[in-house]
Parts: C-alpha cells; structure tokens; sequence
C-alpha cells in the first residue's frame, strides 16, 4: 500500500465514501494527505464554527478550494424587546462573524502573494449565503443588516486566497444589501469571479414598503459602484448579476399585486444601469438579470456628466441580458395582446431604444463573441392545435460571431446549427414572430459586422419555439 503513487492513492480516496476516511489517516503521509485533500478541499460552515475553522484551515490552506459560508446569528439577540436596538445588535453580530471570517482567510493567504495580490495565494470560491436564526414576522423579513454602513469593509483585512465571491440574497429571509458584495470584493485584491444572486421568490411583488426599500437597495448599489477604484478591481473580469427575475405567468394570473416601482424617479435614465455600465468596461464577461434600460448600453441625453472611453470594452467577449418585461420607469417592454391578458407584443416606444443602444454598445466591442438580449414571454403558439395557446418562452435577439457554438442550456436550436452557420457571423432572433428593431439600428449591425468580419459570410437565423431554423443571408 505504501508504495502506491500519490495520484492511484488520491484517485482511491476520491471514491471512498467520507464516513472511512477516519482510519485511512493513520496508514501513511501519503493517505493522510489524499484524505485531507477530499475533506479541506469543500467546506460548509457557519459563524459559530470560525475558531475551528481557523485552527484546522492553518496548515491545510493550500488544499481549500470551495468554502460555503452561513451566519448564524445569535438567538439572544432576538430577544431584545425594541426593534431599533434589535437591528443594531444584528449589525454588530453580522459585522464580528464577517471579520473573523476575513481574519481566518487573510491569515492563510500564502507566501508568494505581493501587495498587489499577485502570486500563488490560493484559488478559493466564498459563497456567503442566508443569514438564519432569526424572527419570522413581516418586520424581520423587509428589514435588512447593514454590515459596515455605506463605504464601510476598509477596515477588513485583505484576502488574496479568494479569487470567486458569490453573495446570496434572499429577500424572503433578514438579509443584507446588495452593495456589500461591492465592499467586500475591494478586500479582495486576487478576484477574477463576483456572483450576486438576489433573486426573490416573489419578485414582483414590490409594493409599500418593499418598493422602498427596492430602490434604495438599487440606489446604494450604483453609488458602490460608482465609488470603486476599478485598479483595485482589475483582475475581477467576469461579473454575474441576478435580481429582478419577473415571471410573465405569475404576472398574468396576479395582476392586481404587480406594482413594479420607479427605479429612475424624475431621472430620464436609470442610476444602476448607467453604473453597471460603467463598471462593465473592465469585463470579460458580464451577465445580467433584471429591470434595467437603455443606459445599460450606452450614455442617453440625461447622462450629462458621463463620457464614453475612447475604447469602452476592450476584454469584453460575452454579455448575456434578460430583461424583465417592465422598464425603470414603471413602464413595460412589451403590451398587453389586445382581446387577450398576454403582455407579448413588443412596445415601439420601448424596444427600439434599447436595441438602438446595444447595437451601439456592441459596435465598441472589439473582441465580441456573442451579445444577447432576452425577455421571458408569453409566446404565441404557431400550433395551438397540438399544444396550449401560449407558451413562456424566450423572446431573444443574439449577435454570434463566427465560429462560435452557442452554449446549448441557454441556446436549444444550437445543435441544428449547419457547419456553415457556425462559420458565419450571425443575428439569431428567435421567438420574435418576425419584430426586428428599426432599420437604422440593423443597418448599424450590418456594417459592424461586414467591418469587423470581412469575407465571412452574414446571416439572419429565425427560430421558433420548436427549434427550426430559417436561415436568410444578408448582401
């Protein structure tokens, strides 16, 4: 046994269930070693776990790969009798186990790392999720913990092992805002990967109270952006962004609880959407969900003080943005059917500005691979014979540039693509019912196309619901 290579007995151990490894440790360094792998590698803890995890991360640091962080606050705090002083207690409680959190990773951040945050000092993921143990009422589900106040987290150490932050959001539970994410990723130096996940199991119900606190949480997050030294932040090149995931079934069957608010307020344009912009100058990646408008693109007239960079994205090779049907605004992208209650027809006055502004956005990106615009609808069926009178579908327009494959989860028609469409550059519109935006916006796609890809073939595919594909090529 002892005279197996390390990689037989590491492959061994990857198949052998956690509940022998206790006597396998005791066999050798080398099964030692294989066994800490597997367990040090994935980690699942809560707050009150840190000075044990502390004490046993000390000399296994090199071996964490994935740490799953949850607070447990303290369940005395719950019984404090007037709700300020509760919130307060909350704050200091989730404020300490995030500090000593960071404390335990930055003491382990490794030898070669320099202050900029390069060398070999880890490759962690660290997703914090829920913040549980607290009380169920109304009042503790709207209410949110503030970690630091606005501009806070300097005063937390820097953490060059983790190079993936995912923040977990649930609105249905006590919760933080949206901007800690951006304050923690400053103590972060190493971070390729931020993931914000805020999607609400009822997103669209955001009345009272709740659309209050929406836009606050929307506000705060464009100001923590708009605030970021982007330096600080240059090897964080990949972003995703979940929120507003608006369902058009539940829309349609509850409208009289859908009362999405105005995000923009006497603004004419959107404060996050401008700053996630911005923000995506710097990416490789960016994808998106949520309620966002034509500032997400590109500067519109309102934007007084914002100044395009004479080469706004040069990393950016994919952007991937579902839309929910509802503008900033309070408006909607798409209206209701008349003589029916699917809201499936695309709005002129909406749609065309922001297609209008993609289309410019996509034209400054020079390493484009593929761009994609998507609204979850209510799709006419073309059979309604053979299956329901709608069906909820994606109602998507994607530039692909040559030679790319569509990801298939999120592009089924993919794997009808001939070799000549995947060696062409491509518009794809599919479920769209033959809408395209105005002829000046496809004129400007055309030509950027024809610029960035002489000699290669242009070409329209329509998709529909069933995956077929009608291919048009363009002069």
């Amino acid at each position: 046994m002892d005279r197996l290579p390390q990689e037989i007995i590491d492959i061994i151990a990857s198949f052998l269930p956690k509940k022998d490894f206790a006597p396998l440790v005791a066999i050798s360094p080398a099964w030692r070693k294989a066994i800490e792998q597997r367990t040090f590698s994935r980690l699942w803890i809560g707050s009150p776990d840190l000075t044990t995890f502390a004490t046993l991360i000390a000399t296994r640091r090199a071996l964490l790969r994935d740490l799953f962080f949850t607070v447990l606050l303290p369940s005395s705090v719950s019984q404090e009798k007037w709700r300020n002083k509760k919130l307060t207690k909350f704050e200091v409680a989730l404020a300490a186990s995030i500090r000593e959190l960071f404390v335990a990773l930055a003491e382990n951040n490794g030898d070669g790392d320099g202050e900029d945050g390069d060398g070999s000092g880890g490759n962690v993921k660290l997703e914090l999720g829920a913040i549980s143990n607290v009380l169920n009422s109304k009042w503790d589900q709207r209410r949110r913990i503030r970690l630091f106040g606005n501009g806070g987290g300097e005063t937390l150490p820097m953490v060059r092992c983790v190079t993936r932050l995912v923040l977990c959001v649930d609105i249905d539970r006590r919760r933080i805002p949206l901007r800690a994410a951006v304050d923690l990723a400053r103590r972060m130096p190493r971070l390729r990967q931020l993931d914000i996940l805020a999607t609400e199991r009822h997103p669209n119900n955001l009345s009272g109270r709740a659309g209050a606190l929406h836009r606050e949480d929307r506000s705060e997050l464009a100001a923590a952006l708009l605030e970021v030294d982007y330096s600080s932040l240059r090897n964080c090149t990949e972003v995703c962004l979940w929120l507003e995931e608006q369902d058009p079934y539940f829309l349609r069957v509850e409208p009289g609880i859908f009362k999405f608010p105005n995000l923009r307020k006497s603004l004419s344009y959107d404060p996050l959407s401008a700053a996630l912009r911005m923000w995506s100058h710097n990416l490789v990646s960016f994808i998106l969900c949520g309620v966002f408008d034509n500032s997400l693109f590109w500067p519109g007239p309102g934007e007084l003080s914002a100044t395009m960079p004479e080469s706004p994205w040069p990393r950016l090779k994919i952007s991937h943005i579902r839309l929910g049907l509802s503008t900033p605004a309070g408006g909607w992208y798409f209206n209701v059917k008349p003589e029916t209650e699917y809201r499936n027809v695309p709005n002129e006055d909406t749609l065309q500005p922001l297609f209008e502004s993609w289309a410019a956005a996509i034209g400054s990106m020079r390493v484009l691979e593929q761009a994609t615009i998507l609204f979850r609808v209510e799709v006419d069926s073309p059979k309604p014979e053979f299956t329901s009178e709608t069906s909820v579908e994606d109602w998507m327009i994607s530039f692909q540039a040559p030679g790319l494959v569509p990801e298939p989860t999120q592009h089924p028609y993919a794997k009808r693509l001939s070799a000549d469409d995947l060696s062409s550059s491509r518009l794809v519109f599919r479920n769209v019912g033959g809408w395209r935006p105005q002829k000046s916006t496809m004129d400007a796609l055309y030509a950027m196309r024809k610029t960035r890809f002489p000699g290669v073939e242009l070409v329209d595919l329509e998709v529909d619901m069933f995956e077929n594909i009608k291919r048009e090529s363009v002069s």
